[in-house]
């Protein structure tokens, strides 16, 4: 989905604390209201919901937290208040309701991650050549179109991304 949000780069942020040699990488987890959020209130998952991205992927500049979009402030159904947005990954990367940020010394284990670990994998990366355990990704359906179209490598960001991750081009 082609989104316009309105935010920050995710390392102006980082850059404002001591980033050390043993912060390999960040951790966020969501808000934890289940009376307020019925979803939660599901064993589906456990929560609060918790995702992660290696320190070089959360400093590069197209890794932002968003705090709006189409202009206006993001409202709860999309994230609100702060929201992570790396737009070359699939969706549950992109955690909503950031209420924690930590950077932490082991790879963390995300939500879906943890739930289906065959199925999710820690990099998230689109990548139409390696198919889901029930589906290929070679083909997808975007918003407002009804026919399927090729998977772009990395969500279409390839030759800004694709030097982070080796071999995979």
């Amino acid at each position: 989905m082609v989104v316009p949000w309105n935010g920050f780069p995710l390392r102006k942020l980082l850059r404002k604390v001591a980033l050390t040699s043993k912060a390999k990488y960040v951790e966020f987890l969501s808000v934890l209201r289940p009376e307020e959020m019925i979803g939660q209130r599901q064993q589906v998952l456990d929560w609060p919901y918790r995702e992660g991205l290696r320190i070089d992927e959360a400093m590069h500049p197209l890794t932002f937290m968003a705090t709006g979009m189409y202009g206006k402030t993001l409202p709860a159904q999309n994230g609100a208040p702060l929201r992570l947005v790396v737009p070359w990954k699939y969706g549950y990367k992109s955690i909503k309701a950031v209420t924690h940020i930590r950077l932490v010394e082991k790879q963390p284990i995300g939500s879906w991650q943890h739930k289906s670990p065959s199925a999710y994998d820690f990099l998230a990366n689109v990548n139409p050549r390696i198919s889901h355990p029930r589906w290929s990704q070679r083909r997808e359906n975007r918003l407002g179109e009804l026919k399927k179209r090729r998977t772009s490598m990395l969500n279409g960001y390839a030759e800004q991304v694709a030097s982070l991750y080796p071999g995979i081009g």
